[in-house]
């Protein structure tokens, strides 16, 4: 089921240090990386071997992940240096998202890590159920980083699973500024429309997700509990059918 595991972005472009050559050639794909367009960020990628530094080469990576190319993404980064900051982000959400088990003496990363390294550190303490410990590494990846939307909605996403709804709602908006094609975001913003009751709205924002990444199950499941409370049950059955055959390893 590799192909079925979704890899969220985690890659913070300004750890990069990239060239100012590779910065020129990759400019449009970075703009369109740091909106959420992960797609079409991969599609704008130049053709040819000119851009093919450590940071370019862990860009190209985290946008083949994002398409769930994992052995390609892989092989990206394969040659890049071990301590790379990118690197070491990226071998941690694969590590994550295939359910690979943590050494026994496993540290966290400190606070002076990279915003791209605790960023992925939060799925991984996510995936171990340290849920305070993924937030408090969130929080550290938005104060090191505050206009990288990614972090802002990673954030806002733990905020409002802890409850904290004002807080999710700013961070939330926040992201939407920095990223507005995140998908992600725009799921959370149909949960949290539809914790409070409007299931019409909600779908907007669902559907607006899944235009943005078809791939990306949540949209689906939230699309399925909406045409539930609206009674439409076979096309709520529909949604949560698509939700379960995107990723299949996931309990909810």
């Amino acid at each position: 089921i590799q192909w079925a595991l979704y890899y969220p972005a985690v890659v913070n472009p300004d750890d990069l240090g990239l060239a100012a050559s590779e910065s020129a050639r990759l400019q449009e794909v970075v703009e369109k990386y740091r909106s959420g367009d992960l797609i079409a960020a991969l599609g704008a990628w130049p053709e040819g071997s000119l851009v093919n530094g450590a940071g370019a080469n862990i860009l190209h990576a985290q946008l083949e992940l994002a398409v769930g190319r994992v052995a390609e993404a892989e092989a990206s980064i394969a040659d890049v240096p071990k301590d790379a900051p990118g690197k070491l982000a990226l071998k941690e959400l694969i590590a994550a998202v295939r359910g690979d088990p943590k050494p026994g003496n496993y540290v966290p990363m400190v606070p002076a890590g990279t915003s791209s390294e605790l960023l992925a550190q939060t799925y991984s303490l996510q995936a171990r159920a340290e849920l305070g410990g993924a937030r408090a590494a969130a929080r550290q990846a938005v104060a090191l980083a505050p206009n990288f939307g990614f972090a802002q909605a990673r954030l806002a996403d733990l905020d409002f699973a802890f409850g904290n709804r004002r807080a999710a709602r700013t961070e939330l908006q926040r992201t939407l500024e920095l990223s507005p094609r995140l998908a992600p975001a725009h799921a959370l913003q149909g949960f949290i429309l539809l914790e409070q009751g409007s299931a019409r709205s909600a779908q907007t924002a669902f559907e607006q997700a899944r235009e943005l990444d078809a791939a990306f199950s949540p949209a689906w499941l939230g699309s399925g509990l909406c045409l539930m409370q609206e009674r439409h049950f076979a096309a709520a059955l529909t949604a949560l059918q698509v939700a379960a055959a995107l990723e299949p390893q996931r309990g909810l």
